[in-house]
């Protein structure tokens, strides 16, 4: 009799753990991880780069998603404030500004609302920015005025030239894969072999067959990791193509690079496990 009076009370303990266990990811994933954000670091060398823009510092965001609320204001506000205390070159803003397209409750902030907030963004070389899916589903015209009249250089199809250290650094934004394919026009892309670097918010970009050169350096986002990654199972999804082989860091192939971040923001759910928001400072540098 007190042996199963022991093995309930065991049972019974067991079990209270795992509830405990499970709640406490629960809240994790959706009441506390979603708010956080992590600066990740990282370098890259390039064969294509000039000697005098070695340890060229970006700072790298995409996947807003800015709701109309305080807290979510707040935090992008900081968000800022983190990155100015970077001191970066360059800031590239990588798509997906605007919510939620099922926006029936209201709850997603206004273009003029979040170029008010990100007008305060400072960086040595300019602030450069492409539009998402989710924009151009929402207000892409809208998003685009509104950035622009706050100084930020946004790009659909175009090559801007930086001038740094006097050597010439183009910029490249290209259309949305996903919302934009039929605006591609590739024409005004320089040749591989001139230092670029090359913003898109979907990295199914990466590999369209209808880019005519392939450059050395992409930058996308538009997966957010996942937003939820399972113990040995890897992320659930990536964000709009299942089958889509890039969902965060770096992927090479040949001497191309292409990196992916999570994002700060989330979509369809505000969730985030084992994925945390990201601003990404990368430093890049020629390889020797």
């Amino acid at each position: 009799m007190q042996k199963r009076q022991s093995r309930e009370l065991w049972s019974l303990l067991t079990a209270a753990i795992v509830a405990t266990a499970v709640l406490c990811t629960v809240f994790e994933a959706l009441y506390w991880a979603p708010d956080q954000f992590v600066i990740s670091r990282h370098s890259i060398q390039l064969k294509n780069w000039h000697s005098e823009h070695n340890g060229l510092k970006l700072a790298v965001i995409s996947d807003i998603h800015l709701k109309n609320n305080a807290a979510d204001i707040a935090r992008l506000k900081t968000i800022v404030q983190a990155i100015n205390a970077e001191n970066p070159d360059l800031i590239l803003l990588l798509g997906d500004f605007l919510g939620d397209v099922d926006d029936w409750q209201m709850r997603n902030a206004s273009a003029p609302q979040i170029s008010a907030i990100l007008k305060s963004l400072k960086a040595k070389h300019g602030v450069f920015a492409v539009l998402g899916n989710h924009d151009w589903w929402l207000d892409g015209e809208g998003i685009r005025d509104a950035l622009k009249s706050v100084g930020i250089q946004v790009m659909e199809n175009e090559l801007i030239t930086v001038l740094i250290e006097k050597k010439p650094l183009n910029i490249i934004g290209l259309p949305d894969a996903g919302t934009r394919k039929d605006k591609m026009d590739f024409s005004k892309l320089p040749a591989t072999e001139i230092p670029s670097i090359v913003m898109a918010h979907d990295p199914d970009s990466f590999n369209d067959p209808a880019l005519p050169y392939k450059h050395e350096l992409t930058l996308c986002g538009h997966t957010h990791g996942g937003q939820v990654k399972l113990p040995l199972f890897g992320a659930v999804t990536a964000a709009s193509d299942l089958l889509s082989p890039y969902t965060e860091g770096w992927y090479f192939q040949g001497e191309r690079k292409l990196f992916v971040t999570r994002g700060i923001g989330t979509s369809l759910v505000k969730i985030r496990y084992k994925c945390s928001p990201e601003v990404v400072i990368l430093t890049v540098s020629k390889k020797e």
